[in-house]
């Protein structure tokens, strides 16, 4: 769920908030899904959702910067993601929007697969976070 507000043009009142729920994990291989759900990992059970909530959105070297607050696996911590952002028209003729950003994230920053032993011996600690976020105006 993707709550975005404020003005594009002058960034006036932005505001944005993500929310994931965990149990949404599809990699279409639901052995890897249950696992990735499981204390090992995400413990779904115990932190279903995953949050971002901005505190501060800014323009910065033609990017839209979007700070905030990530809170996953019961970990809360501040970062910052920049976007690229473009208009458009789509195929109905309505102005839209996009904005794409990336993030690298360390899994161990938040815990996530830290007890692991597969995770220990065979996935990256930093895992890049791709974000497309695309709407009309209306």
């Amino acid at each position: 769920h993707v709550d975005i507000s404020g003005d594009p043009d002058t960034l006036d009142d932005a505001k944005v908030k993500v929310v994931i729920d965990v149990d949404s994990v599809d990699t279409e291989n639901s052995t890897r899904d249950n696992h990735l759900k499981s204390a090992d990992f995400f413990d779904a059970a115990k932190y279903p959702k995953i949050t971002f909530t901005s505190a501060h959105v800014w323009k910065q070297d033609g990017h839209i910067m979007v700070g905030g607050s990530l809170d996953m696996h019961g970990v809360k911590k501040d970062i910052v993601i920049p976007f690229d952002m473009s208009f458009g028209k789509n195929g109905a003729g309505n102005d839209t929007w996009s904005y794409e950003g990336e993030i690298k994230l360390n899994r161990d920053d938040w815990g996530v697969g830290g007890a692991d032993i597969v995770a220990k011996i065979g996935l990256k600690k930093e895992v890049a976070l791709d974000i497309q976020l695309v709407g009309f105006f209306h």
